[in-house]
Protein backbone atom coordinates (compact mmCIF):
# COMPACT_ATOMS: atom_id res chain seq x y z
CA UNK A 1 0.00 0.00 0.00
CA UNK A 2 3.00 2.45 0.23
CA UNK A 3 4.27 1.60 -3.08
CA UNK A 4 0.49 2.46 -4.20
CA UNK A 5 0.46 5.60 -2.45
CA UNK A 6 3.93 6.48 -3.70
CA UNK A 7 2.23 6.36 -7.49
CA UNK A 8 -0.60 8.30 -6.38
CA UNK A 9 1.22 11.27 -5.14
CA UNK A 10 3.56 11.44 -8.71
CA UNK A 11 0.49 10.82 -10.35
CA UNK A 12 -1.87 13.34 -8.36
CA UNK A 13 -4.07 10.41 -8.64
CA UNK A 14 -3.72 10.73 -12.11
CA UNK A 15 -4.11 14.27 -12.20
CA UNK A 16 -0.84 14.49 -14.30
CA UNK A 17 -0.79 12.52 -17.31
CA UNK A 18 2.57 14.12 -18.89
CA UNK A 19 4.50 11.17 -19.71
CA UNK A 20 7.52 11.58 -17.27
CA UNK A 21 4.85 11.60 -14.47
CA UNK A 22 3.22 8.49 -15.41
CA UNK A 23 6.85 6.50 -16.16
CA UNK A 24 7.88 8.11 -12.82
CA UNK A 25 4.85 6.29 -10.62
CA UNK A 26 4.40 3.21 -13.18
CA UNK A 27 7.36 1.50 -11.36
CA UNK A 28 5.36 2.13 -7.75
CA UNK A 29 2.08 0.57 -8.76
CA UNK A 30 3.98 -2.50 -10.16
CA UNK A 31 5.71 -3.01 -7.35
CA UNK A 32 2.32 -2.66 -4.91
CA UNK A 33 0.96 -5.87 -7.51
CA UNK A 34 5.05 -7.74 -7.27
CA UNK A 35 4.13 -7.57 -3.24
CA UNK A 36 0.18 -8.38 -3.56
CA UNK A 37 -1.08 -9.80 -6.70
CA UNK A 38 -4.56 -9.34 -5.69
CA UNK A 39 -4.23 -5.51 -5.07
CA UNK A 40 -6.91 -4.48 -7.45
CA UNK A 41 -6.34 -0.96 -7.28
CA UNK A 42 -3.14 -0.88 -8.26
CA UNK A 43 -3.96 -3.09 -11.04
CA UNK A 44 -6.54 -0.23 -11.85
CA UNK A 45 -3.70 2.13 -11.91
CA UNK A 46 -1.29 0.19 -13.79
CA UNK A 47 -4.09 0.03 -16.67
CA UNK A 48 -4.99 3.36 -16.72
CA UNK A 49 -1.39 5.11 -16.52
CA UNK A 50 -0.35 2.03 -19.53
CA UNK A 51 -3.54 3.14 -21.73
CA UNK A 52 -2.44 7.11 -21.35
CA UNK A 53 1.46 6.16 -22.18
CA UNK A 54 0.11 4.52 -25.75
CA UNK A 55 -1.77 7.46 -26.32
CA UNK A 56 1.78 8.83 -26.28
CA UNK A 57 3.97 6.23 -27.11
CA UNK A 58 1.28 3.57 -29.33
CA UNK A 59 3.39 0.40 -29.68
CA UNK A 60 2.34 -3.45 -30.12
CA UNK A 61 4.42 -4.16 -26.41
CA UNK A 62 2.71 -1.30 -24.65
CA UNK A 63 -1.08 -2.59 -26.20
CA UNK A 64 -0.52 -5.94 -24.96
CA UNK A 65 0.14 -5.03 -21.57
CA UNK A 66 -2.07 -2.83 -21.04
CA UNK A 67 -4.85 -5.57 -22.32
CA UNK A 68 -2.91 -7.89 -19.81
CA UNK A 69 -3.40 -5.27 -16.73
CA UNK A 70 -7.49 -5.20 -17.77
CA UNK A 71 -7.78 -8.79 -18.06
CA UNK A 72 -6.01 -8.99 -14.63
CA UNK A 73 -8.60 -6.74 -13.31
CA UNK A 74 -11.39 -8.35 -14.56
CA UNK A 75 -10.01 -11.71 -13.09
CA UNK A 76 -9.79 -10.35 -9.73
CA UNK A 77 -12.97 -7.78 -9.63
CA UNK A 78 -15.56 -9.30 -12.59
CA UNK A 79 -17.65 -7.36 -13.77
CA UNK A 80 -16.95 -4.71 -11.15
CA UNK A 81 -17.13 -1.06 -11.94
CA UNK A 82 -13.45 -1.28 -11.55
CA UNK A 83 -13.37 -3.83 -14.34
CA UNK A 84 -15.67 -2.09 -16.65
CA UNK A 85 -13.57 1.27 -15.94
CA UNK A 86 -10.30 -0.09 -17.38
CA UNK A 87 -11.92 -1.57 -19.98
CA UNK A 88 -13.07 1.74 -21.12
CA UNK A 89 -9.57 3.36 -20.87
CA UNK A 90 -8.50 0.42 -23.14
CA UNK A 91 -10.96 0.82 -25.74
CA UNK A 92 -10.86 4.97 -25.73
CA UNK A 93 -7.19 5.07 -25.64
CA UNK A 94 -5.66 2.23 -27.37
CA UNK A 95 -8.58 0.87 -29.66
CA UNK A 96 -10.13 4.04 -30.41
CA UNK A 97 -13.60 2.64 -29.77
CA UNK A 98 -15.23 5.70 -28.40
CA UNK A 99 -18.70 4.01 -28.31
CA UNK A 100 -17.99 0.75 -26.69
CA UNK A 101 -16.29 3.06 -24.08
CA UNK A 102 -18.62 4.93 -23.37
CA UNK A 103 -21.25 1.66 -22.91
CA UNK A 104 -18.53 0.46 -20.36
CA UNK A 105 -18.51 3.75 -17.94
CA UNK A 106 -22.41 3.31 -17.86
CA UNK A 107 -22.52 -0.03 -17.31
CA UNK A 108 -20.05 0.93 -14.44
CA UNK A 109 -22.20 3.44 -13.24
CA UNK A 110 -24.93 1.60 -12.52
CA UNK A 111 -23.48 -0.22 -9.46
CA UNK A 112 -21.21 2.72 -8.56
CA UNK A 113 -23.12 5.70 -8.98
CA UNK A 114 -21.33 8.37 -6.69
CA UNK A 115 -17.72 7.37 -7.82
CA UNK A 116 -15.93 11.09 -9.33
CA UNK A 117 -13.48 9.09 -11.18
CA UNK A 118 -16.17 6.87 -13.14
CA UNK A 119 -18.64 10.21 -13.09
CA UNK A 120 -15.49 12.35 -14.53
CA UNK A 121 -14.63 9.55 -17.23
CA UNK A 122 -18.18 9.35 -18.31
CA UNK A 123 -18.33 12.69 -18.97
CA UNK A 124 -15.08 13.27 -20.80
CA UNK A 125 -16.60 10.08 -23.15
CA UNK A 126 -19.94 11.73 -23.76
CA UNK A 127 -18.45 14.91 -25.04
CA UNK A 128 -16.62 13.23 -27.22
CA UNK A 129 -19.79 11.56 -28.72
CA UNK A 130 -21.52 14.68 -28.87
CA UNK A 131 -23.52 14.22 -25.28
CA UNK A 132 -22.59 17.37 -24.19
CA UNK A 133 -25.85 17.79 -21.46
CA UNK A 134 -25.18 14.40 -20.35
CA UNK A 135 -21.33 14.99 -19.73
CA UNK A 136 -21.77 18.60 -18.21
CA UNK A 137 -24.72 16.95 -15.33
CA UNK A 138 -21.97 13.60 -14.52
CA UNK A 139 -19.33 16.60 -14.12
CA UNK A 140 -20.67 18.63 -12.22
CA UNK A 141 -22.08 15.87 -9.59
CA UNK A 142 -18.42 14.53 -9.49
CA UNK A 143 -17.16 18.00 -8.56
CA UNK A 144 -19.56 17.93 -5.68
CA UNK A 145 -18.63 14.44 -4.62
CA UNK A 146 -15.20 14.83 -5.13
CA UNK A 147 -14.15 18.71 -5.14
CA UNK A 148 -10.46 18.97 -4.58
CA UNK A 149 -9.27 16.16 -6.49
CA UNK A 150 -7.15 17.39 -8.93
CA UNK A 151 -8.06 14.41 -11.74
CA UNK A 152 -11.89 15.63 -11.26
CA UNK A 153 -10.61 18.90 -11.69
CA UNK A 154 -8.83 17.86 -15.17
CA UNK A 155 -11.45 15.95 -16.66
CA UNK A 156 -13.58 18.91 -15.74
CA UNK A 157 -11.49 21.50 -17.47
CA UNK A 158 -11.39 19.52 -20.72
CA UNK A 159 -14.93 18.47 -20.66
CA UNK A 160 -15.89 22.60 -19.99
CA UNK A 161 -13.42 23.53 -23.09
CA UNK A 162 -15.06 20.39 -25.28
CA UNK A 163 -19.08 22.29 -24.72
CA UNK A 164 -17.32 25.86 -24.95
CA UNK A 165 -17.27 27.17 -21.14
CA UNK A 166 -14.24 28.34 -21.93
CA UNK A 167 -13.69 30.95 -18.70
CA UNK A 168 -15.24 28.29 -16.54
CA UNK A 169 -12.59 25.95 -17.68
CA UNK A 170 -9.59 28.56 -17.42
CA UNK A 171 -11.05 28.40 -13.58
CA UNK A 172 -10.26 24.83 -13.17
CA UNK A 173 -6.74 25.15 -14.78
CA UNK A 174 -6.41 27.73 -12.35
CA UNK A 175 -7.60 25.52 -9.32
CA UNK A 176 -4.79 22.76 -10.52
CA UNK A 177 -2.21 25.12 -10.96
CA UNK A 178 -3.04 26.77 -7.37
CA UNK A 179 -2.06 23.04 -5.81
CA UNK A 180 0.18 21.87 -8.31
CA UNK A 181 2.43 24.53 -10.12
CA UNK A 182 4.59 22.33 -12.18
CA UNK A 183 1.87 20.47 -13.63
CA UNK A 184 2.28 20.92 -17.35
CA UNK A 185 -1.27 19.13 -18.25
CA UNK A 186 -1.96 21.86 -16.74
CA UNK A 187 -0.29 24.61 -17.75
CA UNK A 188 -0.68 23.60 -21.53
CA UNK A 189 -4.32 22.33 -20.73
CA UNK A 190 -5.07 26.31 -19.59
CA UNK A 191 -2.53 27.47 -22.38
CA UNK A 192 -4.71 26.13 -24.98
CA UNK A 193 -7.58 27.33 -23.60
CA UNK A 194 -6.37 30.92 -23.92
CA UNK A 195 -5.40 30.99 -27.36
CA UNK A 196 -8.75 29.52 -28.05
CA UNK A 197 -10.37 32.52 -26.45
CA UNK A 198 -7.84 34.68 -28.57
CA UNK A 199 -5.65 36.06 -25.14
CA UNK A 200 -2.33 35.72 -25.61
CA UNK A 201 -0.70 38.03 -23.68
CA UNK A 202 -2.66 35.89 -20.62
CA UNK A 203 -1.22 33.13 -22.42
CA UNK A 204 2.43 34.57 -22.34
CA UNK A 205 1.56 35.40 -18.70
CA UNK A 206 0.90 31.47 -17.72
CA UNK A 207 3.74 30.21 -19.67
CA UNK A 208 6.39 32.95 -17.58
CA UNK A 209 4.65 32.09 -14.56
CA UNK A 210 4.97 28.33 -15.39
CA UNK A 211 9.01 29.21 -16.22
CA UNK A 212 9.45 29.87 -12.41
CA UNK A 213 8.60 26.13 -11.53
CA UNK A 214 9.58 24.32 -14.29
CA UNK A 215 12.58 24.49 -16.49
CA UNK A 216 12.48 25.79 -20.43
CA UNK A 217 13.78 22.88 -22.19
CA UNK A 218 10.86 20.75 -20.22
CA UNK A 219 8.08 23.46 -21.41
CA UNK A 220 9.56 23.46 -24.84
CA UNK A 221 9.51 19.51 -25.25
CA UNK A 222 6.04 19.27 -23.57
CA UNK A 223 4.25 21.81 -25.94
CA UNK A 224 6.21 20.66 -29.37
CA UNK A 225 5.41 17.16 -28.62
CA UNK A 226 1.62 17.75 -27.72
CA UNK A 227 -0.32 19.34 -30.21
CA UNK A 228 2.20 20.92 -31.90
CA UNK A 229 1.87 24.18 -29.68
CA UNK A 230 5.84 25.48 -29.90
CA UNK A 231 4.72 28.52 -32.04
CA UNK A 232 3.02 29.84 -28.33
CA UNK A 233 6.58 30.20 -26.75
CA UNK A 234 8.56 33.20 -26.90
CA UNK A 235 11.47 32.29 -29.67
Amino acid sequence: YDEYLRGEKITEAFGNTDPKVLEAGLPHYEQAVALDSGFVDAWVRIAMVQSAMFGDHPTVALDSATLRAVKRVQQLAPGSSNAHRVMAAYQRTVKKEFRAAYDELASALKTDANNADLLTAAGQSEAQLGMFDSALVHIQRARRIDPKSVGTMRRSANVLAYVGRYQESVAEWDRILAVSPSNLDAVQGKVRILVMMDNMPEAQRTIATALTHVDSTTIAIRFAYYQEMMWVLEP
